[in-house]
């Protein structure tokens, strides 16, 4: 179930970033959030790799650097989920500095997860700026 997150969670990612490409009248705080979305997917599978992150949490990219991190996100987290047992604990130091150990399965588990919330919020910015928003909806993407 796992790996079919990580591919619902790129697929979801996919359909935000052609959005935001297309649109015209983007919202500023919908990219910002975006790029947190993608750091935090990067940040979290370098932390698994136990490698140094490129990002913090709160790095903005550019538009046109989207396509890229994300295919640079994937190629981690599949690498993560190839290489790595789901029930191997990774210890860490989150973003407060505490130490932290946590077992792989719920990392990923929490990166599609956050990566779901802020894809909502984004869909509502979408909304709200009178951009057509993509369809990401799990169950959707599973059987397209």
């Amino acid at each position: 179930m796992i790996r079919e997150l990580v591919e619902y969670c790129k697929e979801a990612d996919r359909r935000i970033i052609e959005v935001f490409i297309d649109a015209e009248n983007r919202p500023p705080k919908a990219l910002d959030l975006f790029s947190h979305v993608l750091n935090a997917q990067h940040i979290w599978a370098s932390r698994m790799l136990n490698r140094k992150s490129k990002f913090s949490f709160f790095h903005v990219h550019l538009l046109n650097d989207f396509g890229d991190v994300h295919e640079q996100n994937l190629v981690l987290l599949r690498e993560v989920v190839e290489l790595i047992s789901l029930d191997e604990k990774v210890n860490y130091i989150d973003s407060e500095g505490l130490h932290c150990t946590s077992a792989v399965r719920d990392i990923l588990f929490h990166v599609v997860n956050h990566s779901t919330h802020h894809r909502g919020q984004i869909v509502t910015m979408f909304r709200d700026s009178g951009i057509e928003p993509p369809v990401t909806d799990y169950i959707y993407l599973k059987t397209s």
